[in-house]
């Protein structure tokens, strides 16, 4: 669950696609401003800490819990893009109602791994050892919908938020290989069918807990 959280905070701050000139004005333009500002130096800020693209190769060695639980091998030719390219479908402010409407779309978000090899060791015993290969791409990740604010001194809160996440398509095609046995189909269904399938059944609970992470973050930084 927090991946997903994580997720949609990146569509929030990871950066903006249009040019301002590009935007439809509104009425004062405040709020419109100050999201634009928001993202754009966000976007700027995940690309220059080497964000997007991230890049990745080497042999690890990661301990968890005391030792309890240790990851060890490597990765190679490992690259994900597209985390700061978000088109801006939608962005309306009603300065009347303090009501902001919103709507976000990160095209694509791509994983390719050239080669993972590793082995997931618990208490000394190896429980998990895998190859994986291949990529994974997910398409149309949107959040939209309305926000209720109140403009103070320069300062926004938010008072209530209905955002609305979801994903337009999975597409993977990884090869996994567990213990020597090929388990690709399986990974590949779970994304394909699994995946989507618990969003739509938990979508409401998905939606509330972005909502809340998105309106506490916001009340604290600004």
């Amino acid at each position: 669950m927090k991946s997903v959280v994580l997720l949609c905070l990146l569509v929030i701050a990871g950066g903006y696609a249009l040019p301002t000139s590009e935007i439809v004005p509104t009425q004062d333009r405040i709020v419109d401003y100050w999201l634009i500002d928001a993202i754009e130096t966000l976007t700027q800020w995940i690309k220059a800490n080497g964000y997007d693209p991230f890049e990745f190769g080497q042999n690890f060695n990661w301990i968890f819990f005391d030792d309890t639980l240790e990851i060890v091998g490597y990765v190679s030719r490992l690259r994900f893009t597209g985390a700061s390219n978000i088109n801006i479908d939608n962005l309306y402010y009603n300065i009347l109602l303090g009501r902001l409407d919103v709507d976000f779309v990160i095209p694509q978000l791509f994983l390719q791994i050239g080669h993972y090899k590793g082995q997931i060791i618990q208490h000394g015993v190896v429980i998990y050892d895998l190859e994986i290969s291949g990529s994974l791409a997910i398409n149309d990740v949107r959040i939209k919908g309305d926000v209720l604010l109140r403009l103070s001194g320069g300062s926004v809160q938010i008072h209530n938020i209905n955002p609305q996440f979801s994903i337009g398509s999975i597409q993977a095609d990884p090869t996994v290989i567990e213990s020597g046995r090929d388990v690709s189909l399986l990974v590949r269904y779970f994304l394909h069918v699994t995946v989507p399938n618990f969003l739509e059944t938990y979508k409401n609970e998905i939606n509330t807990i972005i909502g809340e992470q998105i309106r506490q973050a916001v009340n604290r930084w600004w």
